[in-house]
């Protein structure tokens, strides 16, 4: 089976006779919306640079990009379908080192290429981290966002992890002022030194502004210890958030 069938390509005169609806059902497509907003935000993500997206174009370039992504969800087809049934939406976010975030609605998608064993991808450690959520280590997982789902996409012979996870309000929306305290506080925390340069009172003030709660800081300062030892170390804003549930800092690499 194509994906994309109905929405690229002619189809046959006994078809297109027929309801659209019929003819969906028939190839089992979610919807012809959703399809053709994943085909999209799979060329966006081609025209950022990562590690996933110079594969690949480097793996598109004798055949275009196009074609290069309908064989890519053709060879993950039950995977996408998987993807897909649980997104109201889906569109390029952005892209870090490694792969590509996608915005799925209420949550969100990472795509990253796999290394191997030696070279474990941050979508992996976070998963690792998250399921923590979930487990004994209860610091580590309240710092991290909570895994719906995850696997892995494969084209040819080359590995790629993915993770549908928790979606924050990222602090990069928030004035530069109010992000450059908290990254500066940051790492200064993760330095794993006793100097801070936030006073009593600029803690207070970034909480007010961010809405977090009253002992924000407190958990900050667990947080770190316990992503330190996870060896997270890529702190920017859009990789910081706030769970609006407890009123904390989140962190995703």
């Amino acid at each position: 089976m194509k994906l994309f069938n109905i929405l690229f390509e002619a189809v046959d005169d006994e078809e297109s006779t027929r309801p659209a609806r019929e003819i969906k059902t028939r190839h089992e497509l979610p919807t012809a919306q959703h399809d053709s907003k994943l085909i999209q935000a799979m060329l966006d993500m081609l025209r950022q640079k990562s590690e996933t997206s110079e594969f690949f174009k480097k793996e598109s370039k004798d055949i275009g990009p196009f074609r290069f992504i309908e064989n890519f969800i053709n060879q993950n087809e039950k995977t996408f379908e998987r993807i897909m049934s649980v997104a109201e939406t889906i569109k390029h976010l952005g892209a870090g080192r490694m792969g590509s975030a996608f915005d799925l609605g209420d949550k969100i998608l990472k795509i990253e290429i796999e290394h191997g064993k030696e070279k474990i991808s941050s979508g992996v450690r976070g998963f690792k981290a998250a399921k923590a959520l979930w487990s004994k280590d209860k610091k580590l997982g309240a710092c991290m966002p909570m895994i719906y789902d995850q696997g892995t996409l494969k084209y040819n012979n080359q590995l790629f992890n993915w993770i549908i996870m928790e979606k924050f309000q990222p602090i990069s929306d928030e004035d530069y002022e109010l992000v450059s305290a908290i990254i500066n506080e940051i790492m200064l925390l993760m330095s794993g030194g006793s100097v801070t340069s936030l006073h009593k009172k600029q803690v207070k003030e970034l909480g007010e502004k961010l809405r977090l709660s009253d002992d924000w800081y407190k958990k900050l300062k667990a947080c770190m210890k316990a992503l330190k030892a996870a060896d997270m170390k890529d702190f920017h804003a859009g990789n910081i958030g706030v769970r609006r549930s407890t009123g904390t800092l989140v962190f995703f690499d």
